[in-house]
C-alpha cells in the first residue's frame, strides 16, 4: 500500500507539531515536505522524512499529495497558489481568513480538492 504524501507548512508550530505526531503514528501517511518562516530556529530540523525549509515552493508535492495548512491567513493564501499550480489538494484549518480569502478558497476548489 502506498502512503499518502503530506506537505506540512508551519511544521514547528503548535498545530504543525500535533499534525506531525499524528502523521508519524499512521502507517499510510508520510510527511515529505515541511516549512517554517525564514527566521525559525527549526530550519534544518527533521519532521518525518522531511527537513524543515523556508522554501514554500516545496509544498507543491503534486496530485498524489495534500498540503495540511493551519498557518496564518497570508501564508495560507500563498500556499493556495502553490497548490493550484501543482494540483496538490489542501486541508485548510487556518483561522482569521477574510471574506476575500474565503472567496479565493472557493475559487481554488474548482481546480483542486480542498477541505476547509
Amino acid at each position: 500500500m502506498s502512503k499518502l504524501r503530506i506537505a506540512l507548512p508551519g511544521a514547528a508550530g503548535k498545530m504543525g507539531q500535533m499534525l506531525a505526531f499524528l502523521v508519524e503514528q499512521a502507517d499510510d501517511l508520510s510527511i515529505l515536505a515541511a516549512t517554517e518562516h525564514k527566521q525559525s530556529p527549526h530550519l534544518g530540523s527533521r519532521v518525518g522524512e522531511a527537513v524543515i525549509s523556508d522554501d514554500a515552493g516545496m509544498l507543491g508535492i503534486g496530485p498524489d499529495g495534500v498540503i495540511i495548512d493551519f498557518t496564518r491567513p497570508e501564508a495560507t493564501i500563498a500556499h493556495i497558489q502553490i497548490a493550484r499550480k501543482t494540483k496538490t489538494a489542501m486541508v485548510i484549518g487556518t483561522t482569521g481568513l477574510s471574506a476575500k480569502d474565503e472567496k479565493l478558497i472557493a475559487e481554488a476548489a474548482s481546480d483542486i480538492p480542498i477541505v476547509y
